[in-house]
Formats: structure tokens, C-alpha cells, sequence
């Protein structure tokens, strides 16, 4: 059971890492249109 636990926060943790990739990519693609 803690085993499961583990994989599903680090899932989650990988989840955030590439969600604040693609937001960041997404932000930096907005500026430069924008400029």
C-alpha cells in the first residue's frame, strides 16, 4: 500500500514539473507574439 502511495505522488510530482514546462513554453511563446 505505501508502495502505491509513493507512485502516485511522484506521477503527480512529474504531472506539475510538465505542466510548469508547457506553461512556461506556452508564456514565453505569448510574449514574443505580443512584442
Amino acid at each position: 500500500m505505501a508502495d502505491k502511495e509513493k507512485k502516485k505522488k511522484e506521477s503527480i510530482l512529474d504531472l506539475s514539473k510538465y505542466i510548469d514546462k508547457t506553461i512556461r513554453v506556452k508564456f514565453q511563446g505569448g510574449r514574443e507574439v505580443e512584442s
